[in-house]
């Protein structure tokens, strides 16, 4: 092959084009002209790849969310229509051709034979915990007595009667904060500072306790010292599972639930779990408080029925539709029925709809024409004069929080579904852009956020947080602040990393991977569906936390019989589907 092709040429002016326009990389700067050759190199490195039809897929997918990731060349497609496509052509070019190397790799990592010492398991876990601890404590006394948000503060005061009880904030996690609250106090500890600081103490053991779990099960069924290593640096030294460690969130609560459904899954569906009656009411325990411990975990798990049937089937374990359909009905039995005889209120009925809120108001603010019908059903909830000035493309807070006449909205449900899908039709990119807006930063690689709040939210309760001396070191030596793990504060890239992963392993027909998969891929689909936020990394905190599931689920192997002569070992056969 010649040193300069064309091909080659086009290949990499697509591409680095791309990177130049996502990383806005300055055109008079000498840098494109470096990226260009540096994307060329590749291209020549790579020129014997033959690229598969998973990480075609794959790379389709993902060139998309590049493309559309642009919104600002959106709003004006027709003018820009060109860099788009270029875009979206050398998005998929260099990442289904670096997909395809990855897929070869892991294919390669799956046959690899795996020997384990049986003993490794138990030490691990208690040195994981302690590591753990040992580097979260300092976040604990700096902020001691914990992170307290508006939202903390909110729940600590129902916990205290000083509010009524609602479940705007999950009224389990609610009564979580409350049994641990009269237990301490119970104790004899009556100073509040002191109680909640105990109460966070408590859950950072429950979360070390339970990360320390996966990174000891990945380790038993991988048995790679260099892997268990990385994951125990990503939890114990990323500043962000630090930080949660202390804050009274319920996503914090729902990610270690998470985990826990996970890991009880993986080994029921590897009959690890002996006795099936126990197995199968831990899951619908574990389902249920995934259910109940955020709004959406609800429907998350609703949206998982699907391909959990479809997958039963497949792996002959079809009790786990009936486990399934328990824990729909268990929970659907406490959100309503039970909560109601305590007289528990509802959060707001429009605290769920905020992409069609967000949808609705960027078309009144681009002053699109309504009819007198739609004026009349838009006027009795909001004051259509002050949307333009409220709307706020990224977070429906605004326009939520300004809509009224909750009873009159419920009573004409149909009336405002049509009103929806005829402003739809009728007003398609308004639509498309607004939802863009208010997820991307769910799927598109290059936006950052903030990650979690610092100190304790001024409140009439008695709770402080007065600063110290650990919490200035922290703030100096924050990791946060590199390169390399600022990179895991992007809450798209666990959607890439997800992907990546779930397309792999429906390729090699791994169906109990692809279950798991399934689960958190709810979660994703159940925030572009209604996510109040464009890039919360809390509300995806039950995906970032399962990061080393996500990324060794396909290599797992599972233990057999055999076992060594020598020093209590057993062989795994690994990648088992």
């Amino acid at each position: 092959m010649k040193l300069i092709d064309k091909s080659m040429l086009i290949k990499t002016f697509l591409t680095s084009f791309m990177l130049a326009t996502i990383f806005n990389v300055p055109k008079v700067s000498v840098f494109p002209l470096i990226l260009f050759v540096f994307t060329y190199c590749f291209f020549w490195q790579v020129k014997d790849v033959e690229v598969g039809k998973s990480a075609k897929v794959c790379g389709v997918i993902l060139a998309c969310c590049l493309a559309l990731g642009n919104v600002d060349l959106l709003l004006a497609i027709k003018k820009n229509i060109g860099k788009i496509l270029v875009i979206a052509v050398g998005g998929y070019m260099i990442s289904s051709v670096i997909i395809q190397m990855l897929y070869e790799k892991f294919d390669k990592f799956r046959k690899e034979p795996v020997v384990l010492d049986s003993e490794v398991k138990k030490i691990k876990w208690g040195k994981c915990v302690l590591v753990m601890l040992l580097c979260w404590i300092p976040y604990w006394i700096a902020y001691y007595p914990a992170v307290l948000t508006p939202d903390s503060i909110s729940q600590i005061r129902q916990v205290l009667d000083l509010d009524p009880l609602v479940n705007h904030h999950p009224i389990l996690h609610t009564m979580t904060i409350k049994a641990l609250y009269d237990f301490i106090t119970a104790m004899g500890v009556e100073d509040i500072n002191q109680v909640i600081s105990l109460i966070s103490l408590i859950q950072m053991i429950f979360m070390a306790s339970v990360f320390s779990a996966i990174i000891c099960f990945l380790f038993n069924r991988r048995g790679s010292k260099t892997i268990s290593y990385v994951f125990l640096f990503f939890y114990a030294l990323i500043p962000f599972n630090a930080y949660y460690s202390i804050t009274l969130w319920k996503d914090i609560t729902h990610a270690v639930v998470t985990s826990l459904l996970l890991l009880a899954l993986i080994k029921y569906c590897d009959d690890e779990i002996k006795n099936k009656p126990i197995a199968l009411a831990l899951l619908v325990l574990l389902g249920t408080a995934f259910c109940l411990y955020r709004s959406n975990g609800y429907y998350a798990y609703i949206l998982w029925l699907l391909p959990l049937t479809w997958i039963s089937f497949k792996i002959k374990k079809q009790s786990l539709i009936l486990v399934a359909l328990g824990t729909v009905i268990i929970s659907s039995l406490i959100k309503g029925p039970l909560y109601n005889s305590f007289d528990i209120k509802n959060a707001s009925y429009f605290e769920g709809l905020s992409i069609p809120e967000q949808q609705i108001a960027y078309v009144i603010k681009n002053k699109r024409e309504l009819n007198d019908e739609q004026k009349y059903y838009l006027g009795k909830v909001i004051d259509l004069e002050r949307v333009p000035s409220l709307y706020h493309p990224q977070i429906s807070d605004n326009i939520k929080g300004n809509c009224h006449d909750e009873e009159f909205a419920k009573a004409h449900k149909l009336e405002y579904l049509k009103l929806w899908a005829e402003l739809g039709v009728k007003y398609p990119k308004d639509y498309v852009i607004a939802w863009i807006n208010q997820t991307r930063g769910y799927w598109y690689p290059n936006i950052g956020y903030w990650a979690y709040g610092k100190g304790v939210h001024p409140n009439t309760v008695g709770i402080y947080n007065e600063p110290n001396v650990v919490r200035k070191v922290i703030d100096k030596i924050s990791l946060e602040r590199l390169y390399g793990p600022a990179t895991l504060y992007n809450v798209g890239i666990y959607t890439w990393i997800l992907l990546v992963m779930l397309i792999y392993a429906l390729s090699r027909r791994m169906w109990k991977v692809v279950l798991c998969y399934s689960l958190l891929l709810g979660i994703l689909v159940s925030l572009l569906l209604g996510t109040p936020v464009f890039a919360e990394f809390r509300y995806y905190y039950s995906i970032i936390a399962n990061l080393p599931f996500i990324i060794m689920l396909p290599f797992l192997g599972k233990r057999t019989s055999v076992e060594k002569a020598v020093g209590g070992g057993s062989v795994v056969q690994a990648g088992t589907q």
